[in-house]
């Protein structure tokens, strides 16, 4: 629908500076077949690229390799989002959390260690990305666990907890 806008409002403004030129000596038909044209190849070109990229992405290239830490409902939702839009292309190594036994898995993802394992996780792993997922309680961790991270040069994304938030 987008191509479609675009297009449209360029052949638009082409048209409109054409009658403010004056100048009619150009044939409608051929800028008609040209809009539409353009709108197909560039269909054609936008369905191979997502094919390629989507073909590229299964066999496990072009992926972002994140870590969360602290296993709360931010983290729950955040695994949710990243389950429901595989194109995004993250592959989720594990969570990283001190109040669940490292047996637990949601949605397939484990939790593969302790907040404290953060270094040695980033040591043993490419990762692109890591998620701070912490509750509330959690908080005074957070100069700690940043601090590594910058240390490491591994992108820090911080996603609050706000279920636990109670109004006041």
């Amino acid at each position: 629908v987008n191509i479609i806008k675009a297009n449209t409002v360029g052949i638009m403004i082409f048209f409109f500076i054409l009658f403010l030129a004056k100048l009619t000596d150009f044939s409608r038909a051929v800028l008609f077949i040209f809009y539409a044209l353009n709108i197909g190849y560039e269909l054609i070109a936008r369905i191979l690229l997502r094919a390629l990229l989507r073909s590229i992405r299964k066999r496990g290239f072009n992926q972002k390799h994140i870590v969360l830490i602290g296993y709360s409902r931010a983290a729950e939702g955040y695994i949710d989002r990243i389950k429901l839009f595989p194109q995004w292309g993250y592959h989720v190594v594990g969570i990283l959390d001190d109040n669940v036994e490292s047996d637990t898995k949601y949605r397939g993802e484990k939790i593969i260690g302790r907040i404290s394992d953060i270094e040695n996780i980033i040591a043993e792993n490419d990762l692109d990305e890591i998620v701070i997922t912490l509750g509330l309680e959690e908080y005074m961790k957070l100069e700690k666990i940043v601090g590594i991270c910058e240390k490491s040069g591994v992108h820090t994304k911080f996603i609050p907890d706000y279920n636990n938030i109670i109004p006041t």
